[in-house]
């Protein structure tokens, strides 16, 4: 199993995909990114909240899969000198060798096994504009809870419906509810409470990504979304949006157009 690829590729690929690599993972895999080889390299990570594939440009020899140190990979690439790199399976030392130049490191591999599988996707799915996507969860999100006590309120909830996509947030404190119209309507209803972290790090491979629109493969607790050969998998809890808009206020509360501030999301 060896990767010829360039340091550049590596690393642009791995600066993606590390982004989920878990930080305090009780199972040592999700500490590693798995890179496989299947007729094409492909690099993913998950801290089983946020998950992350990228495809790496090289040429590939062999087949077969390994899990690398995730925060260690992406040290050893960064140090790496520019041109040509390859990376070799020592299946007797259990490790793995990247050249690049005169430089050679070996870094162990993590057991394969343990690390999850992404899910499979089924039936049709949703095509959401990527542009209003992105602009959305950026005015929404910000009011997230960043409590872990309260995970529910760490989501935003989003609804997507007819032509119509709404997404509201709170920390209990302050509310970001915002509706968007869609160019062409949705045939089936999405409604899942997506976790504020995922869909602010899905605008930003949207930003850097430029895709127009997005393929939204939703199942009973996860959403998927391709783009460009990459997935961005995410836990997507089933929710409801009247019990986070309360519907027994009597009056109606407005606010006026010269609000400022940071408090204030329209």
């Amino acid at each position: 199993m060896k990767i010829t690829t360039t340091r550049q590729s590596l690393l642009d690929a791995l600066l993606v995909v590390s982004r989920a690599v878990s930080a305090r993972a009780a199972l040592q895999a999700l500490s590693g990114i798995l890179i496989t080889i299947n007729g094409e390299a492909r690099l993913r990570a998950t801290d089983m909240e946020l998950g992350l594939e990228v495809g790496l440009d090289a040429e590939v020899d062999g087949a077969g899969s390994v899990v690398l140190p995730g925060r260690l990979l992406v040290e050893v690439a960064r140090s790496l000198p520019d041109g040509p790199v390859s990376l070799s399976l020592r299946e007797a030392e259990r490790d793995i060798e990247i050249s690049a130049g005169s430089s050679r490191f070996h870094l162990r591999t993590l057991p394969a096994d343990d690390f999850p599988r992404f899910p499979d996707t089924e039936g049709e799915p949703a095509a959401l504009p990527a542009k209003p996507l992105r602009d959305t969860i950026n005015r929404v999100a910000r009011a997230a809870s960043r409590d872990e006590a309260r995970p529910v309120l760490t989501g935003v909830l989003v609804t997507v419906d007819g032509d119509e996509m709404t997404m509201v947030a709170t920390d209990s404190y302050r509310l970001a509810v915002k509706t968007t119209k869609l160019e062409a309507s949705v045939p089936d209803r999405l409604e899942a409470n997506v976790p504020a972290r995922a869909l602010r790090e899905l605008a930003r491979l949207i930003e850097a990504g430029g895709e127009d629109t997005l393929s939204v493969w939703l199942t009973r607790n996860q959403a998927n979304l391709p783009r460009r050969g990459d997935l961005t998998e995410f836990e997507a809890d089933r929710w409801s949006v009247s019990r986070t808009i309360p519907s027994c206020c009597p009056s109606p509360m407005s606010t006026r157009s010269s609000c400022r501030g940071p408090s204030c999301s329209r």
